[in-house]
């Protein structure tokens, strides 16, 4: 037998009892409509108390949530009929709206990555694609990208340093795009 689904507030409710024979005795004469566990039935809050349940995942606005065809978004509305509207890439969409028990939390490395992916594509480029001219910032300093080997994944800032791509994924931070840069006019860098 599987365990029992049940929402934060039943379980709550399902941790105060003690007693599991009076229990499921009192439920069984009398269930007041404004107990949580009033939803469910005498079965199945006997399998609740005996083999165990698992709590539904409760969702709000704004919560990052994975969706179980893959799509990883932001919670944007849920409606009174439980539809969960969340913003995420997907085809030539970016919305989705299912139920609740298409998502799952999304987990802190899954955030980030969607966080750094769609600051990317905001600026028209795939994750960490940096281009001749950007600038980079790291520890106390800023850098101009001046030169990139495709072939080795090396990168060189103002002029002197190289670093493999993975190195700069881990100690900078995309400062300015080159193509935002206000020193620049009609194609002429002014330093």
């Amino acid at each position: 037998m599987s365990k029992v689904k049940l929402t934060q507030e039943q379980a709550d409710e399902i941790k105060k009892i003690e007693d599991v024979d009076y229990a499921i005795n009192i439920l069984s004469l009398s269930k007041r409509p404004d107990n949580p566990l009033a939803e469910l039935s005498i079965a199945e809050v006997a399998r609740a108390l005996y083999i165990g349940y698992e709590v539904e995942p409760e969702f709000k606005v704004g919560d990052w949530v994975v969706h179980v065809h893959g799509y990883i978004g932001k919670i944007t509305k849920i409606t009174n009929k439980g539809v969960v509207f969340i913003d995420a890439k997907m085809g030539n969409g970016r919305f989705v709206n299912t139920f609740p028990v298409h998502y799952r939390h999304a987990t802190s490395e899954e955030i980030a990555k969607e966080k750094e992916w769609r600051f990317f594509a905001r600026h028209g480029r795939k994750p960490w694609e940096l281009k001749i001219f950007d600038i980079l910032h790291g520890g106390h300093y800023s850098y101009v990208i001046t030169g990139i080997d495709h072939e080795h994944d090396s990168i060189e800032l103002d002029g002197v340093n190289n670093y493999y791509l993975n190195d700069i994924k881990g100690k900078f931070k995309v400062a300015c795009f080159a193509e935002n840069r206000l020193d620049v006019k009609d194609d002429e860098w002014l330093f």
